[in-house]
């Protein structure tokens, strides 16, 4: 069976504050979302999703991708209590799980920063698809406590639907790499986790630190070596961290 897979990436270009923000000039956070998507577009044959939370339509800039796109864009509302871009991100999720008409019945959802590119997304996907993805995560974890790299990870609709119930979970000390990692490791029995084969290789500039995402060849081939020690470590020795934070 060819398995439907959809990319679901987020996306804030008119930010309300520029508080933790490296980039918030709204254009230059408009192009890079739209790189982004266009980068998808010609490098994979996934479905797209992108959910805007400042009610900033590009839609008319990119095109419809062949029936492959979805746009939705909605304005938050102003937080009584802000816990940063993680509580944005949650919000931004269950929006698109009760709004997009192709996110939920897809196989696999790759949860993407929008303005991030993952260059290996293909081989990672191609080989989640072989597998049972029926209820599942997969995300790049920490071999010391429980915290993951949430700019990308992989998972099931029913996932998804999951951890968007988690966002009370947010506070000034739970983030959410935190909550997410809390909602795998409290729902390992339902949701099997996999660890990703290979290590994910990015490109883009982070809108919290600045930071350039790029790695040479040297550099990846060090990090998969790495990654084997983690993927061996999670997926046949059954291993979870003890470490965590409530």
């Amino acid at each position: 069976m060819n398995k439907k897979i959809t990319i679901f990436l987020t996306g804030c270009i008119h930010a309300n504050t520029k508080e933790g923000l490296a980039i918030s000039d709204a254009a230059v956070r408009k192009q890079q979302y739209i790189d982004a998507i266009q980068w998808y577009l010609n490098n994979t044959p996934y479905n797209i999703v992108f959910c805007e939370n400042s009610g900033t339509d590009i839609s008319n800039e990119i095109g419809t991708g062949r029936g492959r796109l979805e746009f939705l864009t909605y304005t938050s509302k102003p937080l009584k209590v802000d816990y940063g871009k993680g509580q944005r991100e949650m919000e931004i999720i269950a929006y698109a799980i009760e709004h997009s008409a192709m996110l939920m019945s897809s196989d696999i959802i790759i949860k993407g920063t929008g303005r991030l590119i993952l260059k290996n997304i293909v081989p990672v996907t191609s080989w989640l698809a072989k597998r049972n993805t029926s209820d599942f995560c997969s995300i790049w974890m920490s071999i010391k406590e429980w915290l993951c790299d949430s700019r990308f990870f992989f998972c099931s609709p029913s996932f998804l639907r999951l951890f968007s119930s988690y966002s009370s979970r947010l506070n000034d000390k739970l983030n959410f790499e935190r909550v997410l990692a809390a909602c795998i490791g409290e729902n390992r029995k339902k949701f099997h986790f996999i660890y990703p084969p290979v290590w994910y290789n990015i490109e883009g500039i982070g809108g919290g630190l600045g930071v350039r995402y790029h790695f040479t060849r040297w550099q990846y081939y060090k990090l998969n070596f790495k990654n084997i020690i983690f993927y061996i470590t999670y997926n046949w020795l059954g291993y979870w961290p003890k470490k965590r934070y409530e």
